[in-house]
């Protein structure tokens, strides 16, 4: 049985340019998308605090990468302290 030739499409491990615009790049992406999500993010804060008690932002621990622990911040969306009065643990 014959194989037909095949092209791989592989990086080069050493192009610098690639190397050296990557990090820069999606900083700034980050940044910009990080800027056009701050305004929805206070609508949705201005939300909850106006129609319930208690913070708007909620932080829980979960586990990361290798087990470690890491701290993630969400908008609240069930009324503050439910945890406690529903005996979920």
């Amino acid at each position: 049985m014959r194989l037909a030739p095949t092209r791989l499409a592989l990086r080069p491990a050493s192009d610098r340019t690639y190397d050296l615009l990557k990090r820069p790049i999606d900083v700034t992406l980050g940044f910009a998308l990080f800027a056009l999500a701050v305004p929805v993010i206070l609508v949705g804060w201005l939300a909850v605090r106006l129609t319930s008690r208690g913070p708007g932002f909620y932080s829980q621990t979960r586990l990361g990468r290798y087990g470690r622990p890491y701290r993630i911040y969400k908008l609240r969306s069930m009324y503050h302290n439910c945890e406690a009065a529903s005996g979920v643990q």
